[in-house]
């Protein structure tokens, strides 16, 4: 099986633009269906229930799966619309209370509105909505021309017509992870990572051309610097990244978590059966760099401390420290050229800690291309997440 990166073309032009317009593009559509029928819901579920109830698609919007002892079943419509998009009845239980006591429907819905109310699952594509065209603002800006549009709509002619654009827009969401799309991937591998590993990973980005196309196209910056007496690494070790405002930090922090958020919705987990797409990155990720780090020397074993925090990363993934082979340490020290330096308090005394820049990062290198690793700088210090293996 071919790794996500193996296939992606970050030297061309002509598939970014693929990318753009059509694999975000195709979620960006998708997500405006859905918002398009949770608009057009609740302008008309809004409405006295006998209204509402006359309409046949409405009716079973509202009632379908409703059984002889006045439950819904679980997998009938009624219910996908209530936990999906947030449609009802108010006074639902005065309103089958008067059903089972043997009131004609348009008697028992006398006086009584129907309901139709944000949902998470609504608030979710509101977010991919929002951080899509902050994507493209961006990408405009640079030259691309980004057009696209959803469709309008007018009504929802069969209730099961929902349940069709819901599940598409659930596989566009899949479609842009980068558990499974090579540009995704690409981007969000770039979140962190020094310039040596860079060209290790992506041999084309040794081209400076090439580099310089991707670094503005997605708006790498330099995070870290080292400052060698000679200069000689100074290039190679140099941390590149993206920070907010540009086409990479909005793809892998909006869009990305936003998409994933959706596959960990308890209603999109009950009606379509997905896993996390979170969960399914963590395992390929860390058992990906268990492989890799099977070898080498836990550099950080002894700096910073155990960090059990329950989200890890730019993904949201979770802590490494979760895994049976894995553990977690995350601290801040402070740049000193080529060295970071750690104070730590030990027998009331300051203790000093040194590590070569160049040695923590070939360490960590592997875990920010993986995104299982972080590294950000504040002022003159080095703020780190590492995972760390068990013997």
């Amino acid at each position: 099986m071919s790794e996500p990166y193996e296939n992606v073309r970050y030297w061309d032009e002509e598939s970014w633009k693929k990318y753009f317009t059509e694999d975000l593009g195709s979620l960006y559509r998708s997500s405006i269906a859905v918002k398009a029928i949770g608009d057009w819901l609740r302008r008309e579920v809004g409405r006295p229930l006998k209204e509402v109830l006359r309409d046949g698609t409405l009716f079973k919007i509202l009632l379908g799966g409703l059984r002889e002892d006045g439950t819904f079943s679980e997998n009938g419509l009624a219910v996908f619309y209530r936990e999906i998009f947030g449609t009802g009845i108010d006074k639902a239980d005065e309103f089958i209370g008067r059903l089972k006591a043997g009131m004609p429907l348009e008697v028992a819905a006398e006086g009584l509105m129907g309901a139709a109310q944000q949902t998470p699952f609504l608030n979710a594509v509101d977010k991919v909505i929002g951080s899509l065209e902050r994507v493209f603002r961006l990408l405009r800006g640079k030259g691309f021309k980004v057009e696209v549009k959803g469709a309008a709509l007018e009504r929802v002619k069969d209730p099961n017509e929902a349940c069709e654009r819901v599940r598409d827009f659930l596989q566009a969401c899949l479609s842009i992870s980068p558990n499974y799309n090579p540009q995704t991937f690409f981007i969000a591998s770039l979140y962190r990572i020094t310039r040596r590993y860079m060209k290790l990973a992506y041999p084309r980005l040794s081209d400076e051309g090439t580099f310089n196309y991707v670094k503005d196209l997605l708006g790498l910056s330099k995070i870290i610097v080292p400052e060698t007496p000679d200069g000689s690494m100074n290039e190679e070790y140099t941390v590149w990244g993206f920070e907010e405002g540009s086409v990479g930090y909005e793809i892998v922090v909006n869009v990305v978590n936003s998409a994933w958020d959706v596959t960990e919705l308890d209603p999109i987990k009950k009606f379509f059966s997905v896993k996390s797409e979170r969960e399914v990155y963590f395992e390929r990720a860390i058992n990906a760099w268990l492989r890799i780090a099977s070898g080498a020397r836990d550099v950080v074993r002894e700096m910073g401390n155990f960090d059990n925090s329950s989200r890890w990363g730019i993904l949201q993934l979770k802590n490494p420290h979760i895994h049976p082979r894995a553990s977690s340490r995350a601290g801040s020290c402070k740049l000193d050229g080529i060295n970071l330096v750690e104070l730590r308090s030990r027998r009331e005394m300051l203790e000093e800690r040194k590590i070569l820049l160049t040695e923590f990062l070939d360490y960590l290198s592997p875990q920010l291309f993986l995104n299982i690793g972080l590294v950000d700088r504040r002022y003159d210090y080095i703020v780190w997440g590492a995972a760390i293996r068990y013997e």
